[in-house]
């Protein structure tokens, strides 16, 4: 009784990952995914299997991981073209910064991709690419890498509002790919 108040009963954080990890694998299936990490040499045949049923935890977050960061390096060509279009000041500001590997430039790029005049931008790129089918799902795909590794640190860093925010973020796809049980 004396611990009522003070304990917050919720799921194991890495059964909720295992099966956000699975949830990824059924969006990505048949996008051609595995395939490109069997070719890179990322994954052998079995682990792109593992991975995409997610059962195997540690390869599954290093190839996602991965992903995301080739995916980003491709994409930012566009987003910065995009930006000198759209804001010159807030582009001229990201590439200075983008292009200097000094840890202290990364930090200031950091911070400056947290102000609201770059969500903005970056909401305004999203959106003049609603049209392409192809760069809204890869970028759902982006989106729930994203979700995942903002979740596993919330749950590391014993955070528990941002665990639960993230909980959120990943019901949605929960009842899309059918993890009924997570979803309830």
């Amino acid at each position: 009784e004396e611990y009522q108040d003070k304990l917050i009963p919720r799921l194991g954080g890495l059964h909720t990952a295992m099966n956000f990890l699975k949830a990824i694998g059924d969006h990505m299936a048949g996008s051609g995914l595995a395939e490109v990490w069997l070719e890179c040499g990322l994954l052998g045949e079995g682990a792109v299997q593992l991975v995409s049923s997610g059962k195997a935890y540690n390869k599954a977050m290093r190839a996602h991981k991965l992903t995301l960061q080739a995916l980003w390096r491709l994409l930012l060509p566009t987003f910065l073209l995009f930006a000198a279009e759209s804001d010159r000041e807030c582009d001229d500001e990201v590439s200075a910064m983008a292009t200097d590997d000094k840890p202290e430039r990364i930090a200031e790029l950091i911070t400056c991709l947290k102000q609201e005049r770059f969500r903005k931008l970056l909401k305004d790129f999203i959106g003049s690419k609603s049209d392409d089918v192809n760069f809204i799902f890869w970028w759902n795909y982006m989106d729930m890498v994203s979700i995942l590794l903002q979740f596993t640190r919330a749950h590391r860093d014993g955070i528990s509002e941002l665990h639960l925010h993230f909980f959120s973020l990943m019901l949605p796809y929960f009842m899309r790919y059918d993890h009924l049980n997570l979803a309830r």
